[in-house]
């Protein structure tokens, strides 16, 4: 956007590691021995799933590729109407409903037409087109002549939607819902995105014990519904169209837009099989089938490379799919957990990707600490006679193992670095389901002292073990003046110290004696005379100086003046009247050599000292950290410089987006609690001067997200701050 980036998250589990060639590069240090031997190659995909109540192992699903988000029918209990829920593709979480479509009726089918913004749903009577910018309903038309089993494509090159059915086609425009033509008889259909036919497969009738039949009948159908060309086929189940490189790919049989036959998916060898192509990746031409076995039904990429497909390939147990080709990756539902009760209706929606991309089942995990872990939780194991495990690919961490009969990782991991390996559960001798999981193993420390005096004093001799030239020194009972300071301290080379209002804390005045700066600068009016005349007594050849202010606004002011008179390309803008956003915004803001100041952040815009402030820095950019700055406020600062805010739902991860922003990767971050300042006081500066991430937690876990985004920057080593989260590294329980 070109001035406002409002409330932008960070995706929490988009996990990125190196690749060479195809392979994934691990660090030398991750590359102990193998605990467990590997015995092949690790599987094609993997997946990681979320339990959806209300919903059904049928439930249709759409994926938006523009908001990457998921689009999930909820059927509630046995009543007949039901509703679609909004899922967050990346972090796989429920977010709400789709207002426009509540109290449908037989829904069968969704898509998204990512030209007009509407979620498209197609019901027993009805095609539903609700705008997904305001939830309200676009249009609505009667469709009656398609039969059961509909499905529909869109088809956002011509502006349409091609819909299918057991007894019709029906091609609609996607703008107003106007029925463009019909044919019959029907089946399943795709589009050729470049010249605009339609491509319908017929199959033949069920056998009397219901189960497909190979036969069928291929129909090609220009743009404007002539029919051109009819081909009987022996393998007629699904359809999947690639424009791109002339295929038509039919069941089993792979054919040109001609519709002359030129070959054959791969052999299969289980006892049955039936392949049914659900839709091309049009960047790979990654054909993906869905795969029915005597066992169940799987999602099997493919390409015509390939010679068979084996059960090692099955990547998810799916219905219908959806696919994302931005987050290459694809959506949809499935019953993953075995029988489920009809009345108690639930299901898991999967998020797949293939296994050149990483992310699955990622964890941050502390070095030392045993653990134990079930590697496929969501196989019911129950149904299953001699279930064996087995890692199929990668490493496990150092000084852990698998149990191949119970699928439990468990030990004391012992050297931080990323791993990642491959777990198949062979259930029988037809069907076998893999995942892939990635531990970021770190080391922990912890820099603390009695109270928050001493805590920043060693957090002080941490960052500056030489001593250092200048010092600042603020309230440790109020935030606001220590979090103005740290930008500009660590842009001098110096630490913060914290000090009482009246006295000078017994623990600062031993690290001013060790660093020995040469500078003081005592910030704000919350420290009284007193303070500054023991710093003068302790260093009488420093020169020390006051940095004051009638608010906490004119002080961030002041320091921000004092310290950047030439001006700054970023300027870091938090609210003064609360403590998380700042203190990581001070962090980001002092490795960046770029200065933090404080507004008042629920006002309904920015005052005129705050105004030129910021215009005598002439900044390129304005990163406003958090949620807690109004909305007048940002418009206002977009009047000075290009804005980008950076929030997330709370002060966890709104921080993340800061952090993320600002260190795309990293091998180290600070971790301090979140719910109190003392200790984030100690590791604004140090996180500052040592351009290291710096995230808070509650006082009893660390949040998933917070520990996912340590694994996507490659930390290795976590630095708890101050006492107040947990003991010893079990700080990093997840939550």
């Amino acid at each position: 956007m070109s001035v406002l980036r409002l409330r932008s998250v960070v995706p929490s589990t988009a996990l990125v590691l190196a690749l060479l060639g195809g392979v994934l590069v691990v660090p030398q240090a991750a590359q102990a021995a193998p605990d467990t031997e590997v015995s092949a190659a690790p599987p094609v995909g993997h997946s990681r799933t979320a339990r959806v109540d209300d919903a059904d192992a049928t439930s249709v699903s759409a994926v938006d590729p523009v908001s990457h988000r998921a689009y999930v029918h909820e059927r509630r209990g046995t009543m007949p109407t039901s509703q679609v829920a909004v899922w967050d593709g990346d972090t796989m979480r429920r977010t709400g409903t789709v207002s426009g479509m509540r109290d449908l009726v037989g829904l069968q089918a969704l898509t998204v037409d990512v030209v007009g913004r509407r979620l498209v749903g197609l019901t027993d009577t009805a095609l539903v087109a609700t705008d997904l910018r305001t939830g309200v309903v676009a249009w609505r038309t009667p469709i009656t002549t398609l039969g059961a089993q509909r499905t529909m494509r869109a088809d956002p090159q011509h502006g349409r939607l091609v819909l299918a059915g057991s007894s019709g086609v029906a091609v609609v425009d996607a703008a107003s819902g106007t029925v463009q033509w019909t044919a019959a008889p029907g089946g399943r259909a795709d589009v050729d995105a470049t010249s605009g036919s339609v491509y319908v497969t017929t199959p033949l009738p069920d056998d009397a014990n219901g189960q497909p039949r190979s036969g069928g009948t291929l129909r090609r159908y220009d743009a404007d519904g002539a029919l051109r060309a009819s081909q009987t086929l022996y393998s007629a189940l699904g359809i999947a169209v690639d424009g791109q490189r002339d295929r038509v790919y039919v069941g089993s049989q792979v054919l040109d837009l001609a519709m002359r036959p030129i070959g054959s998916v791969p052999s299969w060898s289980g006892p049955e099989r039936w392949v049914r192509p659900q839709f091309v990746d049009p960047a790979t031409g990654i054909v993906w089938f869905r795969t029915d076995t005597s066992a169940g039904i799987g999602l099997t990429p493919w390409t015509p490379e390939k010679d068979s497909i084996t059960l090692g390939d099955v990547v998810a147990d799916v219905t219908e799919s959806s696919w994302d080709p931005e987050r290459n990756r694809f959506i949809g539902m499935a019953d993953t957990a075995g029988v489920v009760d009809s009345a108690d209706l639930h299901t898991w929606l999967v998020r797949d990707e293939p296994g050149s991309l990483t992310g699955t089942v990622a964890d941050v995990v502390a070095a030392g600490v045993a653990r134990t872990e079930a590697a496929l939780r969501t196989v019911d194991l129950n149904r299953w006679v001699d279930p064996r495990f087995a890692v199929t690919g990668g490493t496990l961490p150092s000084g852990m193992r698998l149990d191949p009969a119970t699928g439990i990782v468990s030990g004391t991991p012992t050297t931080p670095g990323t791993y990642w390996y491959a777990v198949t559960v062979t259930l029988n001798p037809w069907h076998a389901t893999s995942a892939v999981f990635i531990r970021h193993v770190v080391a922990v420390d912890r820099i603390a002292g009695p109270d928050r005096f001493a805590t920043t004093a060693r957090a002080s001799e941490r960052a500056f073990p030489d001593g250092a030239d200048v010092a600042y020194v603020a309230s440790g009972r109020v935030f606001p003046d220590a979090l103005s300071a740290a930008p500009a301290a660590v842009v001098e080379g110096g630490p913060v110290l914290l000090s009482e209002a009246r006295s000078l804390p017994t623990a600062t005045r031993a690290e001013l004696l060790r660093l020995r700066p040469s500078r003081v600068v005592v910030v704000g009016g919350s420290v009284q005379q007193s303070v500054v005349d023991q710093v003068r007594s302790t260093l009488p050849a420093a020169t020390v100086t006051r940095v004051l202010g009638a608010t906490r606004y004119d002080v961030s002011r002041a320091v921000v003046a004092q310290r950047f008179p030439t001006g700054a390309d970023s300027v870091y803008v938090a609210t003064g009247a609360k403590f998380p956003d700042a203190l990581v915004a001070g962090a980001a803001a002092g490795s960046a050599h770029a200065p933090l100041l404080l507004v008042p952040g629920d006002d309904p815009t920015a005052d005129g000292p705050t105004l030129s402030a910021l215009r005598a820095l002439h900044p390129k950019r304005i990163v406003v950290a958090g949620g807690s700055v109004s909305p007048g406020i940002i418009a206002a600062l977009g009047s000075v410089a290009h804005v980008d805010q950076l929030t997330g739902t709370d002060r966890y991860r709104a921080a993340i987006a800061v952090d993320v922003d600002r260190y795309p990767t990293a091998g180290s971050a600070f971790l301090v609690n979140g719910s109190d300042f003392p200790d984030a006081l100690s590791a604004t500066p140090l996180a500052g001067a040592s351009s290291t991430p710096l995230y808070l937690a509650p006082p009893s876990c660390v949040p998933s997200d917070v520990l996912d985004a340590m694994g996507s920057q490659g930390v290795t080593r976590v630095t708890i701050v101050g006492g107040g989260l947990g003991s010893g590294p079990a700080a990093l329980r997840r939550c």
